[in-house]
């Protein structure tokens, strides 16, 4: 099977790969001031879909850039997109006013949320051969957010501190929480489809015109 990835692809996948590994860094050295241990901190930031959504998006592109084909498979790449579209859409929609980060924090904020969502859609985009999305694709992107919801979820009730407000079991009640969980799954899911309905769409055009001899060649 040829590699689905357009000439161009290994650079501006370290582009990606160096704007996640940047903001996590500058998180890193931001909440290590905080917490006063770099043990510490990690386990804090373990604690943000944010973090871990951005490390898996970092490990992905590093390995495209690498050339490792195995990081280039579309459906990996399809995962990290939704993933990082849905932290920037989540914290621009509903955590953008209840934060007011300044400095450094402010630096790793907009590279975490606003700066790598772009990337990686920029990238997909230009670079990603396009017609290999199905739609039972989405359903199985979303299993690494509901893998992490289980694992908030369950930190937040043992250790008494629950990520975001909206996953606050002590705050909402288990209704509530369970009213934003699939209001978000929902909207996960519906991104996904529209990805994948555009993807095909591309794939049938001239843009995706190598995609479509890349899959006719399986």
């Amino acid at each position: 099977m040829s590699v689905p990835l357009r000439r161009g692809a290994r650079p501006a996948a370290a582009v990606v790969a160096a704007a996640a590994w940047f903001g996590l860094v500058v998180q890193l050295a931001v909440v290590t001031g905080w917490r006063d241990s770099v043990t510490e901190a990690l386990g804090w930031m373990s604690l943000f879909y944010t973090s871990l959504g951005n490390l898996f998006v970092a490990v992905v592109f590093t390995g495209i850039a690498a050339g490792s084909v195995r990081c280039a498979a579309p459906r990996l790449v399809g995962m990290a997109l939704l993933s990082i579209l849905l932290i920037g859409g989540v914290y621009n929609t509903l955590l953008l006013g209840l934060l007011h980060p300044r400095g450094w924090h402010r630096v790793s904020t907009v590279m975490l949320h606003d700066v790598t969502p772009l990337t990686v859609a920029t990238f997909w985009m230009l670079f990603m051969r396009k017609g290999t999305f199905r739609h039972r694709d989405p359903w199985l992107w979303v299993t690494l957010p509901l893998g992490y919801l289980a694992y908030a979820l369950v930190r937040g009730f043992v250790g008494g501190r629950y990520p975001y407000p909206f996953l606050d079991l002590a705050e909402l009640g288990a209704i509530g929480v369970l009213a934003y969980v699939v209001g978000i799954g929902a909207v996960f899911l519906a991104v996904g489809h529209l990805i994948v309905v555009l993807d095909q769409m591309l794939g049938r055009s001239r843009l995706g015109a190598g995609g479509e001899r890349a899959r006719k060649r399986r």
